[in-house]
């Protein structure tokens, strides 16, 4: 299970004594790691706020990956091959997907220490690219949380289409909280 933090009801003060048996990743000071419930499974959270795609920020993440595709720059060339305006690179849908995890790692009740937290996964199925000028939200989806190897994996999913419903991406994430599983429950 994901892990999470408890501060118990001593508060933040005094440090509790540690439980007879937990490790450093199992117990620190009065905080304790605890599973997240798989109840959580199948959660959706609401939408983002709306992202207006620029044609600078398009040049600007096509020049941060160096990819030099006129379609990502280029007006002209991106009509030519059948484009309204500019689309973006198939990893721009990072921005949106990025903006659904916020709503899941701030998720008091889920209650996920970030600092344990390293990206493990990342897919995109694309249902058309994204477009300059397009106007996107993206709902999150809690899909999966496991324990594998002493580390939780949490998978969550990123539905993203324009403010009108049009579907654009599904991308999908898995979040790594290392050294969070509890004992015997590792695979």
């Amino acid at each position: 299970m994901i892990g999470r933090l408890d501060h118990g009801s001593r508060g933040l003060g005094k440090p509790a004594p540690a439980p007879a048996g937990a490790g450093f990743f199992s117990y620190c000071g009065n905080l304790r790691v605890v599973p997240l419930d798989e109840g959580f499974i199948g959660r959706e959270y609401p939408p983002s706020a709306p992202y207006e795609v620029a044609r600078e920020k398009i040049r600007e993440f096509a020049e941060a990956i160096k990819d030099e595709s006129p379609l990502y720059r280029d007006t002209e060339a991106a009509k030519a091959a059948g484009y309204p305006d500019v689309i973006a690179p198939p990893t721009f849908a990072m921005r949106l997907s990025v903006l659904a995890q916020e709503a899941v790692v701030e998720d008091e009740q889920l209650g996920l220490d970030y600092s344990r937290v390293v990206h493990g996964h990342q897919a995109f199925r694309h249902h058309r690219p994204i477009r300059a000028g397009d106007v996107l939200v993206a709902v999150a989806h809690v899909d999966d949380i496991k324990a594998r190897a002493g580390n939780d994996f949490l998978t969550v999913r990123a539905e993203i289409g324009t403010a009108e419903g049009e579907p654009v991406c599904t991308a999908t994430s898995t979040l790594v909280a290392r050294g969070t599983a509890e004992e015997g429950e590792q695979a």
